[in-house]
């Protein structure tokens, strides 16, 4: 389900005035939306952000907004290819944590209490590491099962490792860059773990008066959305919509995006 966002107006019917926010001179942020286990959709955006590099300041930052996992074929193929990026020198990877990733986490570590987390997905994730849900006889495993095969696959791969350091927000110059964005109103040291991997009805359509502009991913929508305080980078590519990347310089952004065949 498509999920469009639409601003909100000030007094007046008037549109509030926009602050100018800006990434600092001679630096680019490259910002990747929710992939999902499209790891072939990953590799295209990939190389379009290769090309695009060549013309990029001396100091680039390549950064996932998270939910890595989940939902597409090829959840391993995809922590692999991150785990194992080629680029120059100057530039840089953040990788952000997304509810996808907390979740998984959380089955490993109490597969009895998480075990919600197969249905958001996680089945395809354990098919990916070629884990099966039922038994030879027939009967479907316990979440213990599953769990302690999946901890141990992901360990053989150091995908474990990955996915514990991953980070919960990014700040560079005027922006902040988080999974699902931010309680209004409540100072960034102050802001829960929860609502940065999770919020969505109390942050999607209301000003949320930080003084940053927030780069978010988890809510989807139908094309990028840049709004005077946020701009939206999940356009659904596990639903058949593309896969995106917001390319922020100074006070510019522009979108790169691959779509699925």
């Amino acid at each position: 389900m498509w999920h469009v966002l639409s601003g909100w107006l000030g007094a007046r019917g008037r549109r509030p005035p926009s602050p100018l926010y800006a990434i600092p001179e001679g630096q680019r942020v490259y910002a990747v939306g929710d992939i999902h286990g499209l790891d072939a959709l990953l590799a295209d955006l990939l190389e379009r952000i290769t090309a695009d590099i060549a013309d990029a300041p001396s100091h680039v930052t390549l950064l996932f907004i998270g939910d890595y996992i989940d939902r597409g074929p090829a959840s391993k193929q995809v922590l692999e290819r991150l785990g194992n990026l080629n680029f120059p020198a100057n530039v840089a990877t953040v990788f952000l944590r997304g509810n996808h990733e907390q979740a998984l986490l959380e089955f490993l570590a109490d597969p009895v209490a998480r075990p919600d987390w197969l249905g958001w997905g996680g089945e395809e994730t354990l098919a990916s590491y070629g884990i099966r849900l039922h038994a030879p006889d027939g009967r479907l495993r316990t979440p213990a099962a599953l769990a302690a095969e999946l901890d141990e696959a992901l360990a053989a791969n150091n995908h474990k490792v990955f996915l514990q350091s991953t980070k919960l927000l990014h700040r560079q110059g005027d922006y902040l860059f988080v999974h699902a964005g931010v309680r209004p109103s409540v100072p960034l040291h102050r802001q829960l773990e929860s609502d940065l991997l999770f919020i969505r009805e109390g942050f999607v359509g209301r000003p949320h008066g930080l003084p940053c502009r927030v780069v978010y991913g988890h809510t989807m929508v139908a094309e990028p959305l840049v709004l005077p305080d946020r701009i939206a980078i999940d356009t659904g590519a596990y639903t058949g919509g593309p896969l995106t990347a917001a390319v922020l310089e100074e006070e510019d952004v522009r979108f790169l995006q691959v779509q699925g065949g």
